[in-house]
């Protein structure tokens, strides 16, 4: 250093020695930057340093490339040890970990620099998300859902990482309904209004419904995102059956009736009503049986003679919004024959060789069916009392002779002549009636005749 006097001294000598002049370094302070990555990534957020103390002019970019170095150490980060991999795994989410930075001056920065302060930043590892999926459930129509199969699969869980496994999740997060950690809603549910009129699910085309749940549950490294399942509704079954039935041959009325009221339908579900229900399916069932609204089939048999029986064809709709609709049993009509009795008359007076049959039914003949008479023959039996009463006589005695007729030929037929009779049961009796001869008296010149004659109320067959 050089000193001059601007003036001169006159009162003394001056003497001049020399000496050193220092320059001290600047102190600089260095924080290492905040750094934060989710759980189980090795993306963590850039590492930085800011400094401070930075004098004479000199930029903090300056100071920095003339130069500092530094190596950061994350004790948020480790190796995985096992494999000598340098694949970084991240501490748990709960740790409180540091980036610190390991700095080295160089350069003109480390002839005028010192470093004072080094503050380390904070690593944070914030927790992953893990979603577990809710199980898909289905239920039938009007059936509640089975809550047993609420719950969720541990071979669903996604977003696990940093070689975890599923019972990190599984030993946590218990997700049985009821008692578990997860409150279950599900939308096919009915409504709180609608279980107050009987309904039990909602219809299975207002879909589509969930199985949603919540969880309060927390765990160290993962926040919990439950996904919702399906909630599937499938259609319920309802079942046809149509009876069997035996009606009289020519009852029209009982086996339209029999058709139009022979369903039945069973498996009705949540609260339907039945009456509704058959509405929509649209039941109409048909017969051979029944030829028209007036008409039955003819009686059918079976080779061994016993009835045999007409199928009855059931239509509906198979198919409704909430059901599918199948037919359970298909039914019958049996006719069978109807009952009638006919009863044939010889009619004779005593002692003449002149006879009159008539055929008499006490019960009218259906479906337009008539007698006939074509071929029909009547005689006493030989064996009757008719019979024996006469001993070769013209006639019997006058009176009544009870179902001593026989008859062969005639029958039934059909009004276009078919042969209607095996739609019968048939009970033929045959009566002789003897009325007495007339008795003519004379007196004198007054004559008067006596006649006494056999009678009996009778229906006359209808044709």
């Amino acid at each position: 250093m050089t000193i001059r006097l601007s003036k001169a001294v006159n009162c003394c000598n001056v003497t001049f020695a020399s000496g050193n002049s220092t320059v001290n370094k600047a102190k600089l302070s260095l924080t290492v930057g905040d750094t934060s990555t989710t759980y189980g990534s090795d993306a963590w957020t850039p590492y930085t340093y800011t400094l401070t103390g930075n004098a004479n002019g000199d930029t903090v970019d300056s100071v920095k490339e003339n130069g500092i170095t530094a190596v950061y150490t994350n004790t948020g980060a480790v190796t995985d040890a096992a494999s000598n991999e340098k694949k970084i795994y991240t501490g748990d989410a709960d740790g409180k970990y540091q980036l610190l930075g390991d700095f080295t001056l160089t350069g003109q920065t480390a002839k005028n620099y010192e470093i004072e302060t080094n503050t380390p930043g904070k690593a944070t590892v914030d927790k992953a998300t893990v979603k577990v999926k809710l199980n898909d459930v289905s239920t039938t129509y009007g059936t509640a859902f089975d809550t047993g199969a609420y719950g969720y699969d541990a071979d669903t869980i996604e977003g696990l990482t940093n070689g975890d496994g599923s019972d990190v999740v599984t030993s946590a997060l218990d997700g049985t309904y009821g008692k578990g950690d997860i409150t279950y809603t599900n939308t096919g549910d009915a409504s709180a209004e609608e279980k107050q009129a009987g309904k039990v699910t909602k219809t299975v085309n207002g879909g589509p419904y969930y199985l949603e749940g919540t969880t309060d549950k927390t765990l160290k490294n993962y926040n919990i995102e439950i996904e919702k399942g399906n909630a599937t509704i499938n259609k319920a079954a309802l079942y046809l059956s149509t009876g069997d039935y035996t009606e009289e041959y020519g009852d029209a009325k009982a086996v339209q009736h029999d058709l139009d009221t022979g369903t039945t339908v069973t498996g009705k579900a949540n609260g339907d009503d039945l009456k509704d229900l058959i509405s929509q399916i649209g039941i109409k069932n048909t017969s051979p049986a029944l030829l028209n609204e007036n008409q039955t089939n003819d009686v059918k048999y079976k080779t061994d003679g016993s009835l045999d029986s007409y199928g009855i064809t059931t239509d509906f709709k198979n198919s409704l919004d909430n059901y599918d609709v199948s037919l359970d049993k298909k039914g019958t009509v049996t006719l069978r024959p109807k009952a009638i009795k006919i009863t044939n008359e010889m009619i004779q007076t005593y002692g003449s060789p002149d006879k009159t049959f008539k055929e008499l039914s006490d019960t009218p003949l259906v479906n337009g069916d008539r007698i006939s008479t074509d071929g029909l023959t009547m005689k006493p039996k030989a064996d009757g009392e008719y019979e024996k009463n006469r001993a070769g006589r013209t006639t019997a005695d006058f009176g009544f002779y009870k179902n001593d007729l026989e008859s062969d030929g005639g029958g039934i037929v059909h009004e276009n002549g078919s042969d209607a009779r095996k739609n019968y049961s048939v009970t033929i009796e045959g009566d002789i009636i003897v009325n007495p001869a007339p008795l003519t008296i004379k007196t004198g010149d007054v004559a008067m005749t006596i006649r006494r004659l056999w009678v009996r109320r009778v229906h006359r067959l209808k044709a």
